[in-house]
């Protein structure tokens, strides 16, 4: 599909882009002695680049009209690179805050990179 080179060299300029660094740490389920499931949360990737891009910002006007609304909020982005495995439900950490992966993008930019939805969850961690 692409000449030979052209993929590194996009790959090269993608990984220029991934100015952040995040954790990756998904959550493994275990039963108590009583029988109990609980659930830790296991680091699988440390100190990763990335990428988060935020939602657009509502303009004033769309504020308004949707002042008394619920809104669904828009979920981040999150951008790795290409050989970085992600899962829904995964933990990202970036600065020390924490996202939960929603969804994942597939089929549209895995060779270059991936990227998944992540939601920022106010007031829970997860746990």
């Amino acid at each position: 599909m692409f000449p030979p080179g052209v993929l590194g060299y996009i790959k090269s300029m993608v990984a220029q882009s991934l100015t952040a660094r995040c954790d990756i740490a998904e959550r493994v389920v275990t039963k108590t002695g009583a029988g109990i499931p609980s659930h830790v949360w296991v680091d699988v990737a440390s100190n990763v680049p990335c990428r988060i891009i935020e939602p657009r910002t509502k303009s004033a006007t769309e504020s308004e009209r949707f002042a008394n609304q619920d809104v669904i909020e828009e979920p981040y982005r999150l951008i790795v690179a290409a050989d970085v495995v992600l899962n829904v439900d995964a933990r990202i950490t970036v600065d020390g805050v924490r996202y939960y992966v929603t969804a994942l993008d597939t089929q549209l930019t895995d060779r270059v990179y991936r990227s998944c939805s992540i939601q920022w969850k106010r007031g829970s961690d997860g746990e």
